[in-house]
């Protein structure tokens, strides 16, 4: 009983630190004391006053209102992120999957495994590059170096689910491929698929804000803790808290993240044994 209570600690606390994130995404703009895009140059590097709880940056801007939107920016991307990812993964996989063996997953595999072979931060700055900065364009870069892992993981889904005696038993009663895909293999592998994207929420926030950091991602004046950090950087003689602040948003909610999904792993391993 001890060794099971352990485990759900820090996933627990990972969740508390994840919901208590998402609400001050979703609620930026009822708690936000500022404008986070609003330029007072008269007001510029102030240090924290009933005005400005975090102070101002040197545009004159509020940080705390900057950070509470720059939440809603990564989560937001982060989310519609593993959305594209999933689904683009989800397609491939699950065609590669009911054609194993044949040809189109022979091929579908090896274009995995082409994807698979290049260091992803890597290959996602030079499809950034390629389309441009922009916040759409990171989205994408991000989302096409990152379907592979989960196209994989639903082909070996897929195949084993193939074989299956409810599959079967409905490829012999007539039950026709789409229907085979939405009511038997899809609803099956949903858990999976979805523990393998919270695994990657952590990963994902990091490569955005470091895409961001180096101008490829959010651009001025959106709010957004990778371009924070780059513009904070210049001032850190005079001011350091500047940077020290969209890095601790960063480093939480990683981390935060990350404990739910080691506690995810855990349970999982508790199961498979």
């Amino acid at each position: 009983m001890v060794n099971r209570i352990k485990p759900a600690a820090p996933m627990l606390i990972g969740i508390v630190l994840a919901v208590f994130l998402i609400i001050l995404a979703l609620c930026a703009p009822l708690i936000a004391p500022n404008d986070p895009l609003k330029v007072a140059m008269a007001n510029t590097l102030q240090k924290p006053s009933a005005d400005f709880p975090l102070g101002t940056d040197q545009l004159g801007r509020c940080v705390l209102s900057r950070l509470l939107y720059g939440a809603r920016t990564s989560l937001g991307v982060t989310c519609l992120v593993l959305l594209i990812t999933v689904f683009i993964g989800t397609v491939i996989g699950t065609v590669s999957g009911l054609f194993a063996g044949k040809l189109p997953d022979k091929l579908l595999t090896a274009f995995c495994e082409i994807v698979l072979a290049f260091p992803g931060l890597i290959l996602a700055l030079v499809i950034s590059g390629l389309l441009g900065p922009g916040i759409v364009n990171v989205m994408l870069a991000i989302a096409l170096v990152s379907w592979a892992r989960y196209a994989r993981v639903v082909r070996s889904l897929v195949i084993s689910i193939r074989e299956a005696d409810y599959m079967k038993a409905a490829k012999v009663s007539g039950t026709d491929g789409l229907h085979l895909v939405t009511r038997h293999i899809l609803p099956n592998i949903g858990g999976a698929v979805g523990t393998v994207a919270v695994t990657d929420i952590g990963s994902t926030i990091l490569k955005f804000a470091g895409l961001s950091f180096i101008g490829l991602g959010a651009q001025a004046p959106e709010a957004e803790w990778g371009m924070m950090i780059n513009e904070a950087r210049l001032y850190m003689a005079k001011m350091p808290e500047l940077i020290l602040y969209p890095i601790l948003a960063v480093t939480i909610s990683v981390f935060a993240f990350q404990l739910i999904s080691d506690g995810l792993r855990d349970r999982l391993d508790d199961k498979s044994q």
